[in-house]
């Protein structure tokens, strides 16, 4: 690849302990291109890790470019205003997904053939073949009473939700109209306008971004041969802090009414189940105990998102980025 063709940056997703495999895929499967981490603090134990590894490979760079935490959509809104004018590819992967071989080949490969701004991966779930996004029907229809929006995560989704639909192809190259924030490779110059995100979004900020890139006309495909994994276990204590900020279900609701309201959608499936299953899942793997990582603090002078209800979680632009003009 080209010098500044790509740059693979990993957010912030959930929790700390798949980080290190993460970035270990993304060297491994590039020769040239910058691997940059972001994040908002991190325990003492993985940042011993990390600098042995950015010791051994000076491609690596870790980037704490803010003292309190910052949900995935904020911290995306930093790397592309970094990265977005030096690299013509940006590989987002959040640190708790591992990549297959070639995927970041597959991907780049899709988006010179067909010229697309957004390469969406084959995503599974944990360690096995589960299929978690493999999306068999992405459709967005505009009315002039509001938005319907259609998409299954896989064709079984697909039969159960949208029985009346013709289903389509699935584990072949084609455009959709979804995505899933796990893993992305974009094309900065051709999003243009999408960019900053809703910072404070906690869930459906894929759907968020889905109708952003819908209106603007910007092209989204799928790659089946590049594979991803979202490796949602273990849990430790360690991540208490910033998984419950995470999943916080206040904040989801909020995410929830807003996307619902902010895109007038009309079949809109308003259900937190996902967010409920991984309290209850942090509840059942973390123990009553203090956490040994308080993590970052959230900033007293952040800006609320409107109407929020609940202050302590706060977002906004005035973060200071460390320097990162040496990449």
């Amino acid at each position: 690849m080209e010098k500044n063709e790509l740059i693979c940056v990993i957010l912030m997703r959930e929790k700390f302990g798949i980080t290190k495999e993460c970035i270990q895929t993304l060297i491994n499967q590039t020769q040239d291109c910058p691997v940059v981490f972001l994040h908002t603090g991190i325990p003492k134990s993985l940042s011993k890790g990390l600098e042995q590894l950015s010791e051994n490979e000076p491609r690596f760079r870790t980037h704490q470019i803010a003292s309190h935490f910052m949900l995935p959509n904020d911290v995306l809104n930093v790397a592309m205003e970094k990265f977005g004018e030096q690299y013509k590819y940006m590989l987002t992967i959040d640190n708790d997904v591992v990549l297959e071989n070639n995927a970041i080949e597959a991907m780049v490969t899709c988006a010179r053939q067909t010229g697309s701004a957004v390469i969406q991966p084959l995503l599974l779930e944990g360690r096995e073949d589960e299929v978690h996004y493999d999306p068999p029907i992405s459709k967005i229809q505009l009315t002039d009473d509001g938005v319907y929006t259609y998409c299954a995560r896989t064709l079984e989704k697909a039969a159960e939700r949208f029985p009346r639909i013709p289903i389509g192809d699935t584990g072949v190259q084609r455009r959709i109209y979804h995505v899933e924030r796990h893993c992305l490779l974009l094309e900065p110059e051709g999003l243009k306008g999408i960019f900053p995100l809703e910072p404070y979004l906690n869930t459906r900020e894929w759907l968020d971004l889905s109708l952003r890139l819908f209106v603007k006309n910007v092209a989204i495909h799928f790659e089946p041969n590049a594979t991803a994994r979202y490796i949602i276990k273990p849990v430790s204590q360690e991540d208490s802090d910033y998984f419950q900020l995470r999943w916080d279900k206040k904040l989801a609701e909020f995410s929830n009414e807003y996307v619902k309201n902010k895109w007038n959608i009309l079949n809109f499936l308003d259900s937190n189940k996902f967010v409920a299953g991984m309290n209850r899942y942090f509840k059942a793997a973390i123990s009553p105990q203090p956490n040994v990582f308080r993590g970052a603090p959230i900033a007293a002078n952040r800006v609320v998102a409107p109407t929020m209800a609940f202050p302590r979680y706060r977002s906004g632009n005035n973060h200071t980025p460390a320097p990162m003009s040496t990449l």
